[in-house]
């Protein structure tokens, strides 16, 4: 650790992490969904195919009559602990995911699994 000192006060100086770009593309979203989503040790296709089912991978939708939001449709009246811009957030709505999922306290229904369990995700949005 350096430490860097002003006359008689020392200020301990540590390195900060390097800012990460935010996830602007859908092909940037799929990469860290699915780096998470190992990590946990979830299976990939999970985790993409509830975004896919639940915002087609539109980090700003909206649904719910306006009551849920973001890439996972985090339901505000719900979750009062999780701002509006946290879940348009796609990092912080991805961790939210799979940490759900990992734990157990989310599981995707059945149609979301077989209608994505063969497909692959396309990049072009279609």
């Amino acid at each position: 650790m350096l430490v860097v000192s002003f006359l008689f006060c020392a200020i301990p100086v540590s390195a900060t992490a390097p800012i990460e770009p935010p996830l602007s593309t859908k092909e940037d979203m799929v990469d860290y969904a699915t780096q998470q989503a190992l990590n946990a040790q979830i299976s990939p296709s999970v985790v993409l195919a509830v975004i896919s089912c639940e915002s087609q991978w539109n980090p700003v939708a909206i649904g719910d009559h306006g009551q849920s939001h973001g890439l996972v449709q985090i339901h505000s009246p719900s979750h009062r602990d999780i701002s509006i811009e946290q879940a348009n957030d796609p990092k912080f709505a991805i961790g939210y995911l799979v940490s759900n999922l990992r734990d157990g306290n989310y599981l995707p229904v059945p149609h979301m699994l077989t209608e994505f369990s063969s497909a692959t995700v396309s990049l072009s949005g279609e």
